[in-house]
Formats: structure tokens, C-alpha cells, sequence
């Protein structure tokens, strides 16, 4: 395969023989690490998560803060109950997904000190 000046597979190819010839005593080549990739990956559909979950969480509240005014035109069928429940189960989401970027933090950050 071929690439442009500006980079693609042909310019990998050249980049990453380079490192190897300039690292010659490193196993692996500058341009990443299958943690580093791993990690980006949690972090995220960690945050990818947290996005979901906080529009969830303001569906629910739009709708709770509606019911009862005239801004609510499916007030018949609202159910503040499910709109409650459906809050608390956005905020038990966001409480996970931060529990995900945190731990990816923390194994980030042990990494950076191994290879320091």
C-alpha cells in the first residue's frame, strides 16, 4: 500500500520502522501501546455514557417540571412516579459511568508511573 506526503498506511509503515531504528532497545515502537488504546477505549464509552445518561436524566426532569402546567400537552398519561424512578435510575447510570472514568484514571495513572 501506498500513502500521500500528508500520512496513511505507507507513512505508518515508514514512521514506525523509524522508531524501531531509533529504539532499538524498546520492544515497542513510539506509537502507542495496546494499554494506551485499551484504556482510550473505556474512558470512552465511559463518557459516551454519561452523555446517554444525562439526557435521560433531563427527558425525566422536563417532563416532571411540566406536569401540572398547561406547557404539558400529554399531562394525561404523565406519571410523575415513572418520571421519579426514571431519574434516580439516570443517576445510578452516571454514578457507574463516573465510576468507569475514575478506575481508568487510576489504571492511567499507574501505568504513566511503571513507565516512568
Amino acid at each position: 500500500m501506498t500513502s500521500s506526503p500528508g500520512g496513511g498506511v505507507g507513512s505508518e509503515r515508514r514512521i514506525k520502522g523509524k522508531e524501531k531504528a531509533d529504539n532499538a532497545d524498546n520492544e515497542e515502537p513510539l506509537r502507542g501501546r495496546k494499554e494506551d488504546h485499551m484504556l482510550g477505549s473505556i474512558m470512552g464509552t465511559a463518557v459516551q455514557g454519561l452523555q446517554s445518561e444525562q439526557n435521560r436524566f433531563s427527558h425525566h426532569a422536563g417532563k416532571i417540571s411540566r406536569w401540572g402546567t398547561a406547557a404539558a400537552p400529554d399531562q394525561a398519561t404523565l406519571n410523575p412516579e415513572r418520571e421519579m424512578v426514571g431519574l434516580m435510575q439516570s443517576q445510578r447510570g452516571i454514578e457507574a459511568n463516573l465510576a468507569v472514568v475514575r478506575a481508568a484514571d487510576d489504571m492511567l495513572g499507574t501505568l504513566i508511573d511503571v513507565l516512568a
